[in-house]
């Protein structure tokens, strides 16, 4: 949300009801180094196709995704209930 906040605001764009859920993949135990991290991104209702987008975009660009270890790359699920 550190990418998409600024953009919701400017967008006006209502993340009041957005949540967020982040996990490992992996065999148990799972080690940050050799596992996977997998983002559970629940939107609010009503948002538009091109919204969508354009949250997404911003998301994809947030320097905390792409800060992790080489091979560690973030599976992010986005859920919009309508």
């Amino acid at each position: 949300m550190i990418s998409v906040g600024p953009m919701a605001e400017r967008e006006s764009i209502d993340l009041t009801e957005a949540t967020i859920s982040v996990g490992m993949t992996g065999n148990p135990p799972p080690k940050i180094n050799d596992t996977g991290i997998k983002v559970d991104v629940n939107m609010p209702a009503g948002l538009s196709p091109i919204r969508r987008s354009k949250l997404e975009r911003a998301a994809d660009v947030c320097p905390i995704k792409h800060s992790f270890k080489d091979g560690i790359e973030p599976m992010v699920v986005y859920h919009y209930p309508d």
